[in-house]
């Protein structure tokens, strides 16, 4: 994707972000979700405004993944489709308004690329001789299509996976994709292989396994879900001794009891020299039994770390850390930014003044008798106040761009290099796809149509053009972040 960058929707570098970042950007612009018809319906209605954000996030990720068409989804009959497919609209539009790409976006727009342009494509799968997928299972959909789509008539592709092992289900991923990978070749075309022989685990485990999973002691019938596999334990040494037993008690107190002289003994014996080498697995570390079982253990001594529970938060010496923390980034906040975060600000600003601009004209007449769906004078004052911020803003960030240096050339004129550039590409690009199609003639005696230019040559030329701004637009990218707006 970095390296043909320049063919991406919106022909713009954009930063790419984490999940935490993509949850953070949709709860900070939560109100532009939040008036969608349906909200109320699809959406937990809670104050914890980073639970929706969360919520959002999943239903977006889910889709841009499967490549739903989300403009007939939010045409749709049906109100939550409706509504789905707006969300997802609206949330890409709030990334491209923010310049970043989420690991869906960056998915989708490089299959769509890819589907777009046959030269980038060609030009990828020359460069690939053989491509292996590891945990095939924990793929999805689009996954697989970039796959497939990369490997082309080749079809050189190797994946290991285990459909007894598929975690992500989650976030999208399906089994489908290992179950029926063999499918998508002609028959014999695939080879399957099946990594039966365990080295990992003790013979007691692998039996527990596989009666468990076995169609004989199931109500489920299992048939095209799964693979039937018949494991053997392989691991050196192996014993019949267990590998695996019950510690509880009645309540709640007993088993702690129980869990500390299990502790105490395995350290008296010898069989741990390091608490780290101890992990305790529940569904949720914030539940009340992983809180009671750690201030149990803590109580009588051990201690316990779990960063994801709440408990880390609530120790008095990570509260003074985090409250210092958050002083010194309130005192930088008052007194700095980044030009990053300027940019950031200026474009959502004139986001801001082109909607309300609209919404004034809106409200600009009304029949006799009505009252405006909106106060035009609180629109007014709500874009003067606006214009005044990016106002202030372009006068800054022009004063940093024109002051700041970076090799001896200003931001300005970096800036003025890239974009001359960027013509520069699109120009020659549009010129070479010209020149290369080939006009086929039905009969000898009809005239031929040949080239002007050397295609090959100036292709070279070209792509030395778009490593160039590539390059730019790194270096501009790292300047936004390092340098403070003056």
């Amino acid at each position: 994707m970095k390296e043909y960058s320049e063919e991406l929707s919106g022909n713009k570098q954009s930063r790419v972000i984490d999940a935490f970042e993509q949850a953070y950007i949709v709860c900070r612009n939560i109100e532009e979700f939040c008036h969608l018809h349906g909200f109320k319906e699809n959406i937990p209605q809670t104050k914890d405004v980073w639970k929706q954000a969360l919520e959002i996030c999943r239903y977006v990720n889910q889709m841009m993944e499967e490549r739903v068409d989300v403009k007939a989804m939010s045409e749709d009959e049906d109100e939550d489709m409706r509504f789905l497919g707006k969300l997802v609209l609206r949330y890409k539009s709030l990334l491209e308004r923010k310049n970043v790409m989420d690991f869906s976006s960056i998915q989708t727009e490089t299959l769509e690329m890819l589907d777009r342009d046959e030269r980038i494509l060609q030009a990828v799968r020359d460069k690939i001789r053989y491509i292996m997928v590891d945990e095939y299972q924990d793929t999805n959909y689009i996954q697989e299509q970039l796959v497939f789509k990369l490997a082309g008539k080749t079809r050189n592709i190797c994946v290991v996976g285990d459909d007894d092992q598929g975690m992500y289900r989650f976030r999208g991923a399906t089994i489908r994709n290992i179950l029926e990978f063999a499918g998508n070749f002609e028959k014999d075309e695939c080879k399957v292989f099946y990594l039966d022989e365990n080295y990992r685990s003790e013979p007691g485990i692998i039996r527990f396994y596989s009666s468990w999973m076995s169609d004989d002691n199931s109500e489920f019938d299992w048939g095209k879900y799964r693979f039937s596999k018949q494991l053997q334990a392989c691991k050196p040494g192996k014993s019949d001794a267990p590998a695996v037993f019950a510690c509880g008690g009645d309540s709640l107190d007993a088993e702690k009891e129980e869990l500390l002289a299990l502790i105490k003994n395995l350290k008296a014996n010898g069989n741990i020299t390091d608490l780290n080498q101890i992990a305790f697995l529940f569904r949720s570390v914030k539940g009340s039994e992983a809180k009671g079982i750690a201030e149990h253990l803590e109580a009588n001594g051990f201690p316990v770390y779990s960063p994801r529970s709440d408990m880390f938060f609530e120790r008095t010496e990570v509260k003074q850390v985090l409250g210092c923390i958050m002083f010194c980034f309130n005192v930088q906040e008052v007194h700095h930014m980044k030009l990053a975060t300027a940019l950031s600000e200026r474009a959502d600003l004139q986001t801001r003044v082109h909607e309300l601009s609209q919404r004034l004209n809106s409200n600009a007449k009304v029949q006799e008798g009505e009252k405006p769906s909106e106060e035009p004078l609180e629109l007014i004052s709500e874009l003067e106040r606006c214009m005044s911020r990016l106002e202030e803003l372009i006068i800054k960030i022009n004063i940093t761009n024109s002051s700041t240096k970076l090799d001896g050339l200003t931001i300005t004129e970096y800036i003025a290099k890239r974009d001359v550039l960027k013509q520069k590409i699109k120009i020659y690009r549009d010129f070479l796809t010209i020149a290369s199609n080939k006009i086929d003639r039905y009969s000898n005696k009809e005239i031929k149509i040949l080239s002007t230019v050397d295609v090959a040559e100036m292709q070279k030329q070209l792509d030395g053009y778009s490593k160039e701004l590539r390059l730019l637009d790194d270096k501009l990218q790292e300047a936004n972040w390092t340098t403070e707006l003056l």
